[in-house]
């Protein structure tokens, strides 16, 4: 199967555009939408994130 035929990597082209959409398609605007998720996600304490911050010497 051809990436571009699989239905999953369709909805997902979709659900990304209509995000996208929702925000003017503005980066900077879609940033803030993608940190404010994290940020919430974070907080929950149901996911785990790596910390990729470097290490003070």
């Amino acid at each position: 199967m051809i990436l571009e035929d699989d239905p999953i990597t369709a909805e997902i082209r979709m659900i990304r555009q209509q995000i996208s959409a929702q925000h003017g398609h503005n980066l900077q605007k879609l940033l803030e939408h993608y940190q404010k998720l994290e940020k919430e996600a974070i907080k929950s304490g149901k996911y785990h994130f790596v910390n990729l911050k470097p290490h003070k010497q």
